[in-house]
């Protein structure tokens, strides 16, 4: 390579030196963040496992995935959040186990988490957990989360969950359906608008939804 002048060459060189200082600050991080998550407080975990989140790159996620064993309920949590750097199929395998938990908060957690993997093999545990979890909660978060993973195999499921009598779980499947445009769930949305005492939030959700889908599809 043949440079010009100085400047070109020194620019070039000071480009080099501060890129690799970067990544020498940022693998210096990692080990600290690792070490607070082996021996750390409760509060230091979730702090290294909200820093490794906003990196946003596989190296962190990598550290982060100890804080999904870890003995503190909120602790695992918070790290379901901060492993999705890695693929979507891996981001997956690791965080389905974590639907068994028995707090409702770590599963709930868990299930969005899930959403943003937008992996189709999460699908039909979501739908498990949207048909069958007891905590009202954690059956909203399913349905918001296939919403983002958008596999039209939900479809029926969310259906169904326009009538559970809870309004996060109608607006959330509302909204789903219209992120998946499925032209089958059109007839099931107009039927739920006709209803006289429907909540505002979730008729708006459900015009939102029929739009989306119409559009889509050009009807």
């Amino acid at each position: 390579m043949r440079f010009q002048n100085l400047k070109e060459f020194l620019s070039l060189n000071l480009l080099i030196f501060s890129f690799s200082i970067a990544i020498l600050g940022q693998s210096s991080n990692l080990e600290i963040y690792a070490e607070k998550l082996r021996f750390g407080t409760i509060e230091e975990k979730r702090e290294a496992l909200y820093q490794l989140r906003n990196l946003s790159n596989e190296a962190a996620s990598r550290v982060a995935i100890s804080g999904l064993s870890d003995a503190s309920e909120i602790v695992r949590a918070t790290a379901t959040h901060s492993i999705l750097s890695l693929s979507s199929e891996e981001s997956c395998t690791l965080l389905l186990p974590l639907l068994s938990e028995k707090l409702a908060f770590v599963r709930k957690e868990t299930v969005y988490a899930l959403g943003k993997t937008k992996n189709f093999r999460a699908t039909e545990f979501l739908i498990k957990i949207l048909e069958k979890d007891k905590d009202l909660e954690v059956r909203g978060a399913a349905a918001f989360a296939l919403g983002l993973i958008g596999d039209v195999k939900s479809v029926e499921s969310l259906i169904s969950a326009l009538n559970q009598k809870n309004l996060f779980v109608e607006r959330s499947a509302a909204r789903s359906l219209g992120q998946i445009k499925n032209e089958k769930s059109l007839i099931s949305l107009e039927k739920k608008l006709q209803e006289p005492k429907l909540d505002d939030d979730v008729r708006r959700e459900i015009i939102w939804a029929i739009a989306e889908i119409k559009n889509f599809n050009k009807i």
